[in-house]
């Protein structure tokens, strides 16, 4: 038995996650470029698009993600809110007041994700690069030593 056996069905028929995944993932991107002609007037319009695909076997190995820190919208929403309190109130301290809470929450809301990113997917990803998987059972495994 090799060290890329399956430690549950001992087949040899396995593949390291990482290489399933990139082979199973594809993107591609375009950019077109139209001219045109109105009467005496020209038109020219450019345009882009991209786009990704996986195989459901490359979405269900993937590496683990990262979490996302989404502060804009609640800082948005807490701009919009410290306006239209101060404009309610005819005072600006209250607006300001308002702000400078909405601007510590989105601080506050963006720490753990942050903090996953910097300090645990790291981990979570050189695990997940020593894995393997079997193509006969399915089982995931890392490297016996």
């Amino acid at each position: 038995m090799s060290d890329y056996s399956c430690p549950k069905c001992q087949s040899e028929n396995t593949q390291k996650l990482s290489v399933l995944y990139a082979a199973g993932s594809s993107s591609s991107s375009q950019t077109t470029v139209g001219v045109g002609l109105i009467g005496r007037h020209g038109a020219v319009g450019v345009g882009s698009s991209s786009a990704n695909s996986q195989s459901a076997l490359a979405q269900q190995l993937a590496p683990p993600q990262p979490q996302k820190v989404e502060v804009g919208c609640l800082l948005a929403i807490g701009l919009f809110m410290a306006i239209a309190c101060g404009i309610g109130t005819q005072s600006p301290a209250v607006g300001w007041g308002i702000a400078i809470l909405v601007v510590v929450a989105a601080i506050a809301v963006s720490r753990p994700p942050a903090i996953y990113n910097k300090n645990v997917l790291p981990g979570l990803r050189d695990e997940w690069n020593k894995k393997f998987v079997c193509l006969r059972c399915g089982e995931v495994f890392k490297k016996s030593s």
